[in-house]
């Protein structure tokens, strides 16, 4: 009988056989610059696509972007020059622009438009339904992004920017706030951000999954300037009162820098339930070593730079974030916790400690983490031991991830992220009847649970399913996904 670890490495070697992953097709390589005759093509296209999108994006993405296009050009494309001369452009910044640029263009450019509206469709609809479940919590102070993000399909950077491939990514107004990035001034009037997807995604909606870290984490989390502070600071005390004892005291701060990343990560569990968990750890097993060229490893380093947790403890955050699925049943949060454990036995290195290094770019002399409140100001860094045993970092992992399901928000009136969204056990049986019958797709008209269709998460996850117990069906689940999604 072929074990489930077998089927996930398999699984993991088909995608990164996805050579289509690594496509930057259709999407053209945009070369930005400041001189008035490039700024007056885009001012020109912006404005003539405007008054086709609805009145909220015109007067809340559209017009802010083209009438100050040449300053936010010019903000996000200053280089830096060594002594020498050598000019360093800024990925992140580079990246900004065309995912702002590429989102109020796509929509109507005839080779896009179609995978546009599809995940344009998908992604409103988380956001909705948060905004409709806000309301009915009695939640009243005003929301940063007032509607979903605008979706913007990215091309590969240019040469001399970076050769690196553009991962998915959310730009929340937040992040256009940040003096980093545009500051107050130029970002006023955004009320709408985007989701930056990669153009190799076009052809794998069974990917598109990751909108429930994207859309039902970042992009939500940080709709309400309440949230995720809150959630940093109740993550931080509750770990600063079980750890106590040194080197053990820097989990909370660890915690506290990692919560944004760690919650998404736990809303895409709450969004498309446990097989999304399978999905999450192919990142790490399957795209980005395709994307990198680097080893199929849960990796144990740590950066400073990274929101992310280390990648070998995300298992155990998604395991806590499953323990809380109450109205999920026993045997099925057990068997999926099970398989998560076993694909980070299989690909993690066997290490006792987890080990933490000065940082390389900046002159500190000892590591650091960060504070998230205040992540650029060098007096606000709290040192790290040289080691934590992985024990109590794995631990401590496991703690958040049920933390953040279940914690009682102020922010939410009492409520928790579970209230928000969560995955029941009439969503479970939906996804196992659509990976029944995704190798027979007439028979998906047909599926139907208490009265309900599936909807686009219970689709995704059910495609992960199937193609966990039949790798070989990878690129026909893709097909067959995407012709749902095209009815939406």
């Amino acid at each position: 009988m072929i074990s489930f670890l077998n089927n996930y490495i398999d699984l993991s070697f088909t995608i990164k056989n996805a050579r289509a992953l690594l496509d930057p097709r259709p999407v053209d390589i945009i070369h930005f610059k400041t001189e008035e005759t490039f700024v007056r093509k885009y001012r020109s296209a912006i404005e003539a696509v405007e008054e086709k999108f609805d009145p909220c994006y015109r007067s809340g993405f559209l017009a802010p972007l083209r009438e100050r296009l040449p300053e936010i050009i010019d903000k996000l494309l200053q280089p830096r020059r060594d002594p020498d001369g050598t000019v360093h452009w800024d990925p992140k910044r580079y990246v900004t622009l065309e995912t702002l640029v590429n989102a109020a263009l796509q929509p109507y450019q005839e080779e896009l438009q179609g995978q546009v509206k599809v995940v344009q469709t998908i992604i409103s609809e988380l956001f909705e339904t948060f905004k409709n479940n806000r309301t009915v919590f009695g939640v009243e102070h005003p929301l940063i992004h007032a509607s979903p993000p605008l979706v913007s399909f990215l091309g590969q950077l240019p040469d001399y920017v970076s050769k690196e491939h553009p991962f998915p990514w959310t730009l929340e107004v937040i992040t256009l706030q940040d003096r980093y990035y545009l500051g107050d001034q130029l970002s006023n009037g955004f009320t709408a951000g985007c989701l930056g997807v990669p153009p190799g995604y076009i052809q794998y909606p069974l990917l598109w999954g990751m909108v429930g870290h994207e859309i039902g984490g970042h992009y939500i989390l940080s709709s309400d300037k309440w949230i995720l502070p809150e959630l940093q600071k109740k993550i931080f005390k509750t770990l600063a009162e079980q750890y106590t004892h040194l080197p053990e005291e820097a989990v909370a701060p660890l915690w506290r820098y990692w919560t944004e990343e760690a919650a998404s990560d736990v809303c895409e569990i709450l969004n498309l339930g446990p097989s999304a968990g399978i999905g999450i750890l192919s990142a790490y097993t399957a795209i980005l070593p395709l994307w990198n060229n680097s080893p199929a490893k849960l990796s144990d380093k740590y950066n400073w730079l990274d929101w992310h947790p280390i990648p070998l403890l995300v298992p155990d955050v998604l395991c806590g974030a499953i323990e809380t699925l109450d109205k999920l049943s026993d045997s099925r949060r057990v068997r999926y916790i099970a398989q998560l454990e076993e694909i980070a036995r299989h690909y993690a290195r066997q290490v006792t400690d987890i080990h933490f290094e000065k940082p390389r770019e900046a002159q500190i002399p000892y590591p650091v983490v960060r504070d998230p409140a205040d992540r650029r100001n060098p007096a606000k860094n709290i040192r790290l031991p040289p080691t934590i045993q992985l024990r109590y970092m794995r631990e401590s992992a496991r703690a958040v991830g049920r933390f953040i399901a279940t914690v009682k928000l102020d922010a939410l009136k009492g409520h928790s992220l579970q209230d928000l969204s969560t995955w029941t056990e009439s969503h479970e049986q939906l996804a196992l009847e659509v990976a029944e019958a995704i190798a027979n797709p007439e028979l998906l008209d047909k599926i139907k649970v208490n009265g309900q269709h599936p909807t686009p998460m219970q689709l995704i996850s059910g495609g992960i399913l199937a193609v966990v117990r039949r790798p070989n069906l990878f690129d026909d689940v893709n097909r067959v996904l995407y012709k749902e999604f095209s009815r939406y």
